[in-house]
């Protein structure tokens, strides 16, 4: 099951007082240096002093731990790292292992010694009818977001991995935008994010405990 995250206009407010900024100034200067873990400091609300796009992809499991045969649970959004600039970027997805021939979220998932575990892609073409203008386009496939503005997926998949440990991460790409001329992309009311991103890295691990089901009957009480 997918879900898009409908979070755009959600601001990620930090609170304006001097004692944040000496710890975020301090923070940057550590994780600058080597003395702070950076992907565990950008998965923190200070993600805007290590990310060098204005727009960033942000990886995360509702848990660290999973069952053989268990479903896993992941969520990945698009935020909008900058102080002043908004940007459009694509609202409507295939889950992470579809292909919509717009713009994609696409999970790899690597075992413990490296190797890409294969997962397969439902592909779909979007076909769009004959003259839809670029603003039709924007309208039904894009979001606009703004400073602080976050957009993206939650999905749950069967992915039936065998025990051990896992890497997960997300690969986004923008495919529509980049088939629009010059011309059309002078007209927008605003940018459209057309660079690839790649999220944070997350491990999960499969226990070789099955899930098991149920049988126990409901006790009847008897008057």
């Amino acid at each position: 099951m997918k879900k898009s995250l409908k979070l755009a206009g959600q601001k990620i407010r930090f609170r304006n007082n001097l004692l944040l900024h000496i710890s975020i100034t301090w923070a940057c200067l550590l994780a600058a240096f080597g003395l702070l873990n950076v992907e565990s400091f950008a998965s923190t609300s200070y993600l805007f002093c290590v990310k060098t796009n204005d727009i960033s992809l942000i990886l995360k499991s509702e848990k660290t731990h999973y069952r053989v045969g268990e479903s896993i649970t992941l969520t990945s959004y698009l935020i909008n790292s900058s102080e002043m600039k908004f940007y459009y970027v694509g609202s409507s997805f295939s889950g992470f292992t579809g292909y919509s021939g717009l713009h994609d979220f696409e999970l790899k998932v690597y075992d413990a010694r490296g190797k890409e575990v294969e997962l397969g892609r439902d592909a779909g073409d979007w076909i769009w009818k004959p003259n839809t203008s670029i603003n039709e386009k924007l309208n039904r496939a894009y979001v606009f977001l703004g400073p602080g503005d976050l957009h993206g997926l939650n999905e749950k998949l069967p992915l039936n991995l065998n025990p051990g440990q896992y890497k997960f991460q997300v690969f986004y790409k923008e495919l529509e935008a980049l088939r629009w001329t010059p011309e059309e992309m002078k007209n927008l009311d605003g940018p459209v994010w057309i660079k690839p991103l790649v999220s944070n890295e997350i491990t999960i691990s499969i226990s070789n405990t099955k899930l098991r089901k149920s049988n126990s009957l409901k006790k009847v009480r008897r008057l």
